[in-house]
């Protein structure tokens, strides 16, 4: 069985968590803490670079709500799906005002 996709997404978070505590996540002794081997530093490098480069490329809208869902992932007792749903009712509601607006 093939674990990279799962180690993949656990150093993505470790490094997350890492960045939002101001520790360098490609330091050697948060390297070696998490004992990431040179092919993992690379993956992890090239994945942090894609994931900037993809939000700074979506529209306005749906940065806010990648901001929103990043800032809550993985907090005690939040429940990411139903703070999903809450996000788009809002832009959904939004979107229906914005229409109401528009046939006045």
């Amino acid at each position: 069985m093939n674990d990279k996709p799962k180690r993949n997404k656990e150093l993505l978070l470790k490094a997350a968590k890492a960045l939002g505590e101001g520790i360098d996540p490609f330091s050697h002794a948060w390297l070696s803490e998490n004992e990431v081997t040179f092919d993992e530093c690379f993956g992890l490098s090239d994945a942090i670079s894609v994931i900037i480069k993809g939000s700074l490329a979506l529209k306005q809208d749906d940065r806010i709500k990648l901001l929103a869902l990043g800032a809550v992932y993985g907090e005690p007792g939040m429940d990411i799906d139903v703070f999903r749903s809450q996000i788009e009712m809002q832009q959904v509601t939004k979107k229906l005002a914005e229409l109401g607006k528009a046939k006045k």
